[in-house]
C-alpha cells in the first residue's frame, strides 16, 4: 500500500509518498521505500507526473 501524506518535518512542510507493509502482528508499518520532497515543489512534481502519464516525458 502507498500512503501519501503532507507533513511538517525539521521545520519544513513536506509531501511524503511511502510504501507501507503489514508486519507479522498484522499492523501496518512504514517501509524504507518512498519519496519525500518540499511541499512547494508539488506543482512541479504534478506537472512532471502528468507528462509521464501522457507518455510525453521520458528520462533517458
Amino acid at each position: 500500500m502507498i500512503r501519501i501524506t503532507a507533513e511538517h518535518f525539521k521545520g519544513r512542510d513536506i509531501i511524503n509518498f511511502r510504501v507501507w507493509y503489514r508486519d507479522d502482528a498484522g499492523e501496518m508499518r512504514p517501509g524504507k521505500q518512498g519519496l519525500a520532497f518540499r511541499a512547494e515543489l508539488l506543482p512541479d512534481f504534478m506537472a512532471a507526473l502528468s507528462k509521464v502519464h501522457q507518455g510525453v516525458y521520458r528520462a533517458d
